[in-house]
């Protein structure tokens, strides 16, 4: 949605306010096609201002509007023949909807809201405080008014004429009649041969101004041939950019497979290996058969911090969790300074990580791939990391058939991360994401305040926020309240060590 206006809703004139919900719901139920209806821009609030959009696109440029009335510049004629049609079908779809009485206001409180906002809409199109234009051709109306705009200058009262007497009057008219009479003698021959010359030249001026009229309507003509070819030209150039990304979809689906291939081998090998070789129990460590005394000047080397027993903790559930939010939104197809794509760095690291975690780790996967919740893969013990590879893997924008238009769900993954992380027992969260919450519903949430209520409900989880680009710097405060890390890197091998340093502490977490 593009734009055009940003107003403050304090401005707007009290009855626009009061009639703006009924007037918007109007502008629905009217049976326009989607090339009128872009006459009247959209209306969306956002906090103390209002801001007007139109779903179309292009370069904007203001109309002046003295009185209500535009006043287009010569290089915007189609888009004066555009105002003019799309304004008279807008005023054929309200009649329906206004009243019966002619000399009706919407300031009248006794009508219906349905009345009164067809009344205020018709003046609106009529009377445009604000009109926009795109790329020369679209007018956009802005439905607003503000109060210094709506406000009426009463009528002036009619002074009551004297009466004066008739005689002089009379006489004038007499006077007058004579000198007429005296021009038509003296002039009349002439006077009337000059009134059919003027009466030529008027025909001949008509003449003009419909041959005018005609050439304006072929410009209109040739205008929107060209606007059709422009059209043309742009789908071209749409298909053979969706035929490269098809394309280059085709290449990575065929290394996909190869490595969903690999995984499957790695599975058997991790099941045989899994089904012959039983965990071993850890052996206790014996203590030295003699130590030195401390007077002896031998250095004693400090004993190694003891880890506890896998069974143990897994028992007491103490087992610590790693809890992993990937970007598969259409921007982290851009590449980083390396030529690596954003998207393949973040699923190499992420396998990398997978690798080098203890198997006693169960690690649960999030992917944002479009709005308005993040896909949940589930959790994945050690003897399934394989398929954790896979799901991995499967966070691709390219999976889906429009990949630039997968949008950013960052508020849900949060907030499924902390849902199933433990009250009791560690948990690490890993965010990697180049962007913020571009969902309708969740983009203007404060991701700040959010870490804190995740922090406070959750106080054993340390978000780690790997920043893969620069468009992602108001998350790092999520890592800042709940004790993780930030992390900037710059080419794919940077993104593979961020992330094992993020998840260091899992490498080895029991024997």
């Amino acid at each position: 949605m593009l734009r055009i206006k940003r107003l403050a809703a304090a401005s707007a004139a009290p009855v626009w306010t009061q009639l703006r919900p009924a007037v918007q719901s109007l502008m629905g139920s009217l049976h326009l096609s989607a090339e009128d209806k872009s006459l009247v821009a959209d209306c969306e609030e956002d906090g103390a201002y209002l801001n007007f959009g139109t779903p179309l696109s292009g370069t904007i440029s203001e109309v002046p509007c003295p009185n209500g009335q535009p006043l287009f510049f010569k290089n915007q004629s189609v888009a004066a023949l555009n105002f003019a049609e799309r304004k008279e079908r807008w005023l054929a779809a309200l009649q329906p909807h206004l009243p019966a009485d002619p000399n009706a206001s919407f300031n009248d409180q006794s009508l219906a809201p349905e009345a009164r906002a067809a009344l205020l809409l018709k003046a609106l199109v009529q009377k445009p405080q604000y009109l926009t234009v795109l790329e020369g051709n679209e007018p956009i109306i802005v439905p607003f008014w503000d109060q210094s705009f709506q406000a009426e200058t009463p009528a002036p009262v009619a002074p009551v004429p004297h009466k004066r007497p008739l005689w002089p009057w009379l006489l004038l008219l007499l006077a007058l009649l004579l000198g007429l009479a005296a021009a038509w003698w003296l002039w009349g021959r002439d006077w009337w041969q000059e009134r059919q010359d003027a009466s030529t030249r008027a025909d001949e001026l008509t003449a003009l101004k419909q041959e005018l009229v005609q050439r304006q309507y072929q410009l209109h003509d040739i205008n929107r041939m060209l606007g059709r070819v422009n059209t043309g030209i742009d789908t071209a150039l749409e298909h053979q950019r969706q035929k490269d990304l098809t394309a280059l979809y085709r290449e990575l689906e065929e290394r996909r497979t190869n490595l969903v291939d690999i995984y499957a081998l790695l599975d058997q090998v991790e099941s045989k290996e899994a089904a012959g070789q039983p965990e071993p129990e850890p052996e206790e460590p014996t203590a030295p058969a003699t130590q030195p005394p401390e007077d002896s000047g031998v250095a004693v080397a400090p004993a190694k911090t003891k880890l506890p027993k896998c069974t143990t903790i897994k028992q007491q559930g103490q087992m610590p969790q790693l809890i992993m939010i990937t970007d598969g939104s259409g921007s982290m197809l851009a590449p980083l300074p390396d030529g690596s794509l954003r998207i393949a760095a973040a699923i190499g690291a992420g396998h990398a990580v997978v690798d080098a975690i203890d198997q006693n780790v169960p690690i649960r996967l999030f992917g944002m791939q479009g709005c308005p919740l993040a896909r949940d893969y589930g959790t994945f013990s050690g003897s399934n990391r394989a398929a954790l590879k896979r799901a991995i893997t499967q966070t691709n924008p390219l999976m889906s058939p429009r990949p630039l238009q997968v949008l950013t769900p960052l508020v849900s993954a949060l907030q499924g991360m902390a849902n199933v992380a433990g009250k009791d027992n560690d948990s690490v969260g890993i965010l990697i994401s180049d962007g913020l919450d571009t969902c309708n519903n969740t983009k203007h949430t404060d991701l700040c305040g959010l870490a804190r209520q995740i922090h406070a409900a959750k106080p054993k989880l340390k978000i780690n926020v790997v920043l893969i680009g620069n468009e992602a710097a108001s998350a790092q405060c999520v890592a800042q309240i709940t004790g993780g890390k930030v992390y900037r890197p710059d080419n794919a091998r940077d993104v593979v060590t961020s992330l094992k340093q993020a998840t260091q502490s899992l490498v080895k977490v029991c024997e």
